[in-house]
């Protein structure tokens, strides 16, 4: 896999091309719809900006699809009419199937990282999981490959209900534990108290989730079974007309922590 495509220029596109060229893969043409976008990553990856798919440039190993999941079957089909056809194609989500991709071509695959990903600090890839699947067995040899070759040491061959679990993991370990600390620096904000605050307390939790289960940290009034206390966050929320929004939010979790505590 020394000749890749990349398809998308988004946070994904970018950390996974950066670390293809850092290992010598010739990164041959970036595509988005935002062509603008595409001369960005192509300039910083040595690579050449794509206008249309149907005038890539055929001479390439491996096509990265890296597209919200909505658009992967339809880049597929497009790929089906296009000089990269022949091209092992693989995407980078964790909740589409292969087959969004191979119901149109005779190579496809996956690529998938379950890690949050951004352009201003990219991820030590010896530390994460790839994920992979391809619909040959020579072609699943091939990405596994790749991943070696680009410093992956954790690798395993995940079929689509395990990726979609891992998947769906992930989302409540990143996503939503990400927008409950934008909760929290809101309602910070509100008291005119300093995010900073907090700073030791969100270390702490994330550090003792590396030693221990999660459901042995668990602390707080919910744990606790203290009610009172819930009843009065709840009437702050309720009463304060910025934080409203949020008091549906902590009702379910707060249920759904004393449910897990009998």
């Amino acid at each position: 896999m020394d000749r890749i495509t990349i398809i998308g220029a988004g946070n994904v596109a970018f950390a996974l091309g950066q670390a293809m060229a850092g290992v010598g893969i010739t990164i041959v043409q970036v595509y988005s719809r935002t062509y603008g976008r595409a001369t960005a990553l192509a300039e910083h990856l040595g690579a050449a900006a794509l206008r249309q798919l149907d005038r890539a440039e055929p001479d390439v190993d491996m096509v990265l699809v890296a597209v919200p999941d909505d658009e992967i079957a339809g880049v597929g089909r497009q790929l089906a009419t296009s000089p990269l056809r022949a091209a092992l194609v693989v995407h980078t989500s964790g909740a589409t199937p292969v087959a969004a991709l191979a119901a149109h071509l005779d190579r496809a695959g996956i690529f998938y990282l379950p890690q949050t990903m951004s352009a201003s600090q990219l991820p030590d890839f010896s530390t994460v999981p790839l994920c992979y699947d391809a619909t040959t067995a020579q072609d699943r040899a091939a990405v596994a490959a790749l991943g070696r070759k680009m410093g992956f040491e954790q690798m395993r061959h995940l079929v689509d209900a395990q990726r979609r679990s891992l998947h769906l993991a992930a989302v409540f370990a990143n996503n939503f534990t990400n927008h409950c600390l934008y909760l929290s620096q809101r309602i910070l904000a509100q008291a005119e108290l300093p995010e900073a605050m907090l700073a030791p307390l969100i270390k702490a939790t994330f550090d003792k989730v590396t030693y221990m289960p999660a459901r042995e940290a668990q602390t707080g009034p919910a744990r606790r079974g203290d009610r009172d206390t819930l009843a009065a966050h709840e009437q702050l929320l309720q009463h304060t007309p910025e934080l409203i929004d949020m008091l549906e939010v902590y009702r379910r979790l707060s249920h759904s922590i004393l449910k897990s505590y009998p």
